[in-house]
């Protein structure tokens, strides 16, 4: 074993699958190969393999002789198709645009090559490092290898290098078939990684896709998770103030600066790569195209524009896109955008003003009075949708106008669909403040908790209706003087049962259960999640943070509702104020660190000077807070929305005020920061005029430049400086002090990332270069990507080194010779890691030739090559079939060369020999059966015949076993049975299955009356028990269909003995086990029953068992409960109302021919008892015609009425000859129901009471 961090075998299975290459193009000779394979690996190393700076510079941008080889991508599925599939083409692979540079970095990842393998078989080999693994992967690896062969249809071997841990997996099967495997293997054994990049916001909607296809299709296709970052809120402001037209350079005020956004990936390295190239395709395809915005159409006007946007999209020749936005969306814009290329988007724009012009002639406007209560419940979606006119409703209560605008010919019908939309609204409103001693601050807190809980949607859905609870800005405006919650509909009903449950929520929390703390500064809001959970977990207390803390800061608490067992109480306000009291003191911890936290006002800077500390696009001020911390610090400009904790209550705020709050020294480093940007703005020319030299190591100046000068623009775009560096390698960097400065810093750091490239040049013969190399170059890949490196070995046109002095395109200078380029410590490993396998191949290169009959060949390779690979794993040796020599004709041989150590030679040879041994003593004999005793032969499954194979000595699994006995399937004329195989087995075979023919013609028939109900008791699940009946008495059992009416018998054939007993066995399982039975209504069922209680009564006292068939049981029978017996009240200190007792009088309805059948099992006497005590109950339940209703405020009490496992509702139960009937997980509007005759109901009921 080597240090190279592979097994031998593994290293064995390279050479055996660059041998394999060679011999599916016998045109191309060795030397050629290993030629083509050290040119594809001889090219300049990618500067993303070089080095972690935050800068991608392309190392392959030089310009040199030798760097014109251009190296494929052995790892891209675009330029090496997975085994054989389409080429694939990169979406906008022309494109110049900066993104594009992106799409070149690569990433750390699996490797694969794809291989030729024999007969035509496609075979992939890839492979896992230690590190890409997921921990422990090998204690389930070959379990996940099994299910992945059968749901795949492939081939699949793996082995694990006891040194580094490198997992080598090989492939076979369909090209389709191997792509799946290979990415659920990614995708189930990999380490997840994260990768987050840049792209322009402008493209997100084209990454997304419409209703989110397009990024499913790359999840899909990559299986990865992908985040793609929303678009910062300012933008469309910064858009408008900075704008640059990304075509030309000229400043156009329509188009858009491109800002940017960061996309997310998440998931094994094969995986990001594919869904990252997928991405900045679209980006390099978008990145042509100019966006325009358009003022000049009114906002009021997009909902009408759908047809003029067809037609100008239909008609223009360049496929301009024309984004209008949605006029109903609560997100508007007030600027319609168009795409494509310049010309055309500004020939669109010109037709588009032009038809906007034309269509407002045939427009008016009318207003509209409609009851202001009922505004807020009108869509004016739905009044376009239905009348192709524009609604404007009135933002105000007072006002009862509404403005209607649209075609002058269909306003008349708007008005009159308005009326109609109106009449049918229907509104209650309901002043939860009423409730708990008219609390308005505690009724606001109630409002905010059901909406933040759910419990309004809940409502609503529940009851069909809209709840309308008051904004935020409502709750907390000036004299608020109650909390109203509207309620709206189309059905009475609905509303008034939405109304109780409201109801019933607000006096389900009391003050008792509400907490508010209100010293707690916004500025901590976002570090609270942690502490949320940690409350709701440990103290079942809801947290509401303000979804906008400018309107108020304070925090709601919320003790929660438990879940309570039957035998226990709920919580007393004692324990309810404890886990408040717990939950407060979780803020303990922002209490103590706000302690520490400083806010200063700097009120002496005039707000027109304020430019001054954001710089270009927030760049200075960017600065000002990235040289620190910037997480402990903020910088807000103007009035606070609210109290800020730090400030004296006499601190004025004006629009010139600047806010910085944090940590204390972070606070007095920006308030520096700021002084001096104000400083540097009033001299603005001074301040810009601050230049920093420093020197840059010449040789990578072209680095530091990038391709058509793109590096060196990033640096410039990120800092807003001026750089300029000279061939010398002297960098001046130009601007305000604070961005100069980090950006001189920035680019030294990068600059000595470089420098620690070393060429370190290698003597290892030639002939060994194409072990080192690996098939398709994979070995030499990891080593690459490992180390971030690059390794150079000499070109396949027999040139050396071309004298450059450039170190990135150090080539070999002679054929003997290999380069290893990269950062000092991965060039030194990787250069360990060849000499050590190098060493290896060296010690290890012993071969062995075999010459076996060709006819063998197929039994040595096994089923999709499982038995020679399993033999190369085993003796750690590579072994190459030369096919390209074996002879012809019948008697034919082939040349097997085994490569390895001399044990492991040995070891395959002597396998190898005992195949062709037993493939020789292989004899064929054929048996003239009577093809319809085929399906006896074969059983149910092909049971039958695997039992033989057994007695014969083949073990279940074995690879041949299909090939030993062969008989045509059941119902073909063929009259031949073969057994092949080894003369010994062939024999046995053939003594068993003579025997067995002998049997079944002896065999007879008989039948066997069962009534069709029983036929289930007969096939049993899924034919469980024929099947084990078949098997038992060896005969053949056939069950006619249920509800056949040409068959009711029963059909057994076998032995005249074995019927017999079979005939037996079916007697003694359709017997019925019942002695005495009767049948009851189906409908009153349940109330018999009395929910299983009944049978369990009979059991336990009579020791009988009772049974009721196999049909399905009835539910219980579903009471309506009159709106009369649920009050409409709030628990208020005026007229509380705890309870409400409502009767009914109802008869049963009763249903004679549909029965339950009572069936009893048992002693004959007891038997006869059980059916006395149904009776008796079917009697009492008959009489029932009464019900009553117990509606309780406190639905705790319930669980009082159930008792102790049940024992009190029981006993009511007993007592009154009353169903019973009490809510297990109460809502707002249940109540206990009983249901009897009249005495018996109000009796249950002072029962009922007499337990509080």
């Amino acid at each position: 074993m080597s240090d190279t961090g592979l097994t031998p075998a593994e290293i064995m299975m390279q050479r055996h699958a660059a041998s394999v290459v060679q011999d599916s193009s016998p045109e191309t000779t060795e030397q050629q190969q290993l030629e083509q394979q050290k040119s594809e690996n001889s090219v300049p190393i990618p500067e993303s393999e070089i080095t972690e700076s935050v800068q991608n510079v392309e190392l392959d941008n030089v310009e040199t002789e030798t760097s014109a080889i251009s190296k494929p991508n052995i790892s891209s599925l675009e330029e090496f198709p997975v085994l054989g599939g389409g080429n694939g083409t990169k979406s906008g692979s022309d494109s110049k645009s900066l993104w594009s540079n992106l799409a070149s970095g690569k990433s750390s990842t699996t490797k694969a090559s794809p291989v030729a393998s024999l007969f035509g078989h496609k075979t992939e080999i890839f492979e896992m490092t230690k590190d890409q693994q997921q921990p422990n992967i090998r204690a389930t690896l070959a379990k996940f290898l099994l299910k992945l062969r059968k749901d795949t249809n492939t081939s699949i071997e793996s082995s694990t290098s006891g040194v580094s841990g490198t997992t080598t997996f090989i492939i076979k099967g369909r090209p389709e078939d191997i792509y799946r495997a290979h990415r659920d293997i990614l995708r189930e054994l990999s380490v997840k990684r994260t990768e987050t990049f840049e792209v322009p916001a402008s493209v997100r909607y084209h990454i997304i896709g419409s209703k989110g296809s397009k990024l499913k299709a790359i999840i899909e296709k990559s299986q990865t998770q992908i985040q793609v970052g929303k678009r910062p809120e300012d933008v469309r402001e910064s858009l408008e103030t900075t704008p640059a037209s990304p075509v030309s350079g000229e400043v156009d005020s329509d188009l858009e600066e491109e800002e940017t956004i960061e996309v997310t990936l998440q998931g094994d390295d094969e995986g990001i790569r594919i869904a990252k190239d997928e991405i900045m395709a679209i980006v390099t395809e978008r990145a042509r195209t100019t966006v325009m915005k358009v003022k000049t159409v009114q906002y009021k006007v997009f909902p009408f524009l759908s047809e003029i946007v067809q037609s100008l999209e239909t008609s223009s020749d360049n496929a301009v896109k024309i984004k209008v936005p949605d006029y109903f969306d609560n997100t508007k814009s007030d600027f319609i955008t168009l795409s494509g290329d310049r010309p055309a988007v500004l020939e669109v724009k010109a037709k588009l003003e032009k038809a906007v012009e034309e269509l407002l002639l045939q427009f008016g406007e009318i207003s509209k009075d409609v009851d202001a209560t009922k505004q807020k419940f009108i869509s004016i979606k739905d009044v376009f949708k239905a009348t192709g006119v524009l609604t404007t409703l009135n933002s105000t209560t007072t006002s009862s106008s509404v403005y209607l605008f649209g075609p002058t010919s269909k306003l008349m019908s708007a008005i009159e669909y308005l009326d109609t939309q109106a009449k049918s609204i229907i509104v209650s409103s309901l002043d939860i403040s009423r409730a708990h001693n008219k609390d308005i601050s505690h009724a606001k807190a109630l409002a905010r908790f059901f909406v933040a809980n759910g419990d309004i949607k809940r409502i609503e859905e529940e009851n069909q209706v809209t709840i309308l609870v008051p904004s935020l800005n409502q709750l907390y405006g000036h004299d608020v003087a109650s909390v109203s919650i509207e309620i709206t509909g189309s059905n009475n009903d609905q509303i008034t049962n939405a109304r109780k449950a409201l109801i019933a929520l607000v006096n389900q929390y009391p003050q008792a259960r509400v907490a508010i703390v209100n010293d707690i500064d916004s500025f901590f809001f976002k570090t609270l999640a942690n502490t949320i959970r940690t409350i709701k977990s440990e103290c079942n207390v809801a947290i509401i943070l303000p979804e906008d803390a400018t309107v108020t800061s304070d925090i709601v608490l919320v003790a929660l509702e438990t879940t309570i067992a039957e035998d226990d109480f709920a919580p007393s306000n004692d324990e309810i104020a404890s886990a408040l009291k717990r939950a407060n003191a979780h803020f303990d911890t922002v209490r103590e660190r706000q302690q520490d936290f400083v806010t200063r006002v700097i009120s002496n800077i005039p707000a027109a000077e304020h430019k001054f500390i954001l710089g270009k696009n927030g760049k200075t001020l960017e600065a000002i807070l990235g040289t620190g911390s910037g997480d402990f610090v903020s910088v807000n400009f103007g009035i606070p929305s609210g109290p800020l904790v730090g400030t004296d209550k006499d601190t004025t705020f004006d629009n010139n005020s600047i806010i910085v709050r944090g940590v204390k020294d972070e606070v007095n480093r920006v308030t520096k920061a700021i002084d001096q940007a104000i400083e540097n703005g009033k001299n603005e020319e001074v301040a810009k005029s601050y230049t920093v030299e420093f020197q840059f190591p010449v040789e990578f100046i072209k680095r530091l430049i990038g391709k058509g000068g793109s590096n060196l623009t990033k640096y410039r775009e990120q800092y807003d400086v001026k750089i300029d560096i000279d061939e010398d390698g002297k960098a001046v960097v130009k601007g305000i002090k604070i961005q100069a400065d980090a950006a001189r810093d920035a680019i030294i750091a990068y600059g000595k990332q470089l420098a620690d490239i070393v060429v370190l040049r290698l003597s290892i013969p030639s002939e060994y270069h194409a072990m080192l190399i690996g098939s398709g170059g994979k070995l030499v890949k990891r080593l690459e990507d490992k180390y971030k490196v690059r390794i150079n070995f000499f070109a396949s046109n027999g040139k050396g080194n071309n004298g450059s002095s450039d170190i990135f395109t150090d080539r070999p200078k002679t054929k003997d010779e290999v380069v290893v380029v990269g950062p000092s410590k991965g060039a030194t490993k990787s250069k360990e890691e060849l000499m050590d396998l190098f060493a290896y191949e060296k010690d290890n290169n012993q071969t062995k030739t075999l010459v076996v009959p060709i006819k063998s060949l197929a039994r040595i390779i096994g089923k999709g090559g499982e038995l020679i690979n399993e033999i190369k794993d085993n003796s750690n040796t590579r072994i190459d079939i030369n096919q390209d020599e074996a002879g012809e004709g019948d008697d034919a041989s082939v040349p097997i060369v085994i490569t390895g150590t001399k044990a492991g030679i040995s070891e395959a040879s002597a396998k190898i020999n005992d195949i062709v041994n037993e493939f020789n003593e292989e004899v064929i004999e054929e048996l003239e059966i009577d093809p319809k005793f085929y399906k006896s032969l074969i059983g149910a499954g092909g049971a039958t015949m695997r039992e033989i194979l057994a007695k014969a000595g083949i073990e279940e699994g074995n690879v041949n076993a299909g090939k030993c006995l062969q008989i045509p399937n059941s119902g073909s004329k063929n009259k031949t049975v073969v057994v092949q195989g080894n003369k010994k087995v062939v024999a046995k075979i053939l003594k068993i299955v003579t025997g067995m023919v002998l049997e079944l013609e002896n065999q007879v028939t008989e039948f066997i009356e069962v009534p069709q109900t029983k036929f289930r008791s007969i096939i049993g699940p899924g034919g469980s028990t024929r099947m084990e009946l078949e098997k038992e008495f060896s005969v053949q059992i056939f069950v006619p269909r249920s509800g056949s009416d040409k068959e009711k018998r029963v059909k057994i054939s076998g032995a005249s003995e074995k019927v017999q007993l079979a005939k037996a066995k079916i007697e003694e399982i359709t017997k019925d086990k019942w002695t005495v039975s009767m049948d009851t209504p189906r409908s009153l069922f349940k109330l018999i029953s009395d929910r299983g209680n009944l049978e369990r009564k009979i059991r336990y006292e009579l020791n009988v068992e009772t049974d009721h068939g196999s049909g399905r049981l009835p539910s219980d029978l579903k009471t309506k409960v009159p709106a009369e017996a649920v009050p409409d009240v709030l628990i208020t200190d005026e007229t509380p109302v705890t309870s409400k007792w409502t009767v009914v009088e109802e008869s049963l309805s009763v249903d004679d021919e549909a029965t339950i059948p009572w069936r009893f099992i048992g002693d004959a006497e007891n038997c006869e008892k059980a059916k006395k005590i149904v009776e008796d109950a079917l009697n009492l339940v008959k009489g029932y015609d009464t019900i009553g209703f117990l509606w309780l405020s406190d639905k705790r009490g319930f669980r009082r009425v159930v008792g102790a496992g049940g024992s009190r509702a029981s006993e009511v139960r007993a007592k009154s000859g009353c169903d019973l009937v009490v809510p297990k997980d109460a809502k707002p509007n249940d109540v206990i129901i009983v249901r009897g005759t009249k005495a018996g109901v109000e009796k249950a009921h002072k029962l009922i009471l007499a337990s509080f």
